[in-house]
């Protein structure tokens, strides 16, 4: 079996910062608990942990002489409520790209009881749209570069990729 390893491979740089403040709020002395898992890496949560930081994924067995360490993935709004409401000590190590898809979508994700929602299967909607977005308007970039470039060049190949696009829904 032959396995290559890519050239440019590792945590983003959202994953990255919320790693290193973990670890400066653990050598700074203060008991630091982690909501959930900081990000998805299993040697990572390993390693924190036996730098002493606590993992709680229960919001009801959080610490209040903790610094409460919100996981690169972010939170909905509920959880930043309730950490506000009882005096909490948090650290918000959401990646700021993450935070800007939540509030992109968080319009189309509300859940049954009126709250905002970003659980496993949510966050498969909230990339559901933005993939659909984007290629939409990927489609209607593509397009009209081929009309322009139909109505410049008498190609075959192009009017034929036009009138699909044209088509296409």
């Amino acid at each position: 079996m032959n396995i290559q390893i890519a050239e440019i491979c590792g945590l983003c740089a959202g994953c990255k910062k919320a790693i290193n403040s973990t670890i400066e709020e653990i050598k700074s002395g203060h008991k630091v608990t982690i909501f959930k898992e900081i990000v998805h890496n299993k040697n990572v949560n390993t390693y924190l942990h036996d730098m002493g930081a606590e993992c709680v994924d229960d919001i009801e067995k959080l610490n209040k002489a903790s610094t409460i360490i919100i996981r690169a993935h972010g939170e909905p709004p509920k959880t930043y409520e309730y950490l506000d409401s009882i005096g909490f000590r948090y650290i918000d190590c959401t990646c700021p790209n993450v935070t800007k898809i939540h509030n992109y979508t968080a319009p189309f994700l509300i859940a049954d009881n009126g709250e905002y929602e970003f659980n496993d299967i949510s966050i498969y909607k909230m990339l559901a749209l933005i993939v659909v977005y984007f290629t939409l308007g990927y489609i209607a970039f593509i397009k009209r570069k081929m009309e322009i470039a139909g109505e410049s060049f008498d190609n075959k190949y192009v009017h034929f990729i036009t009138k699909g696009l044209t088509i296409a829904p």
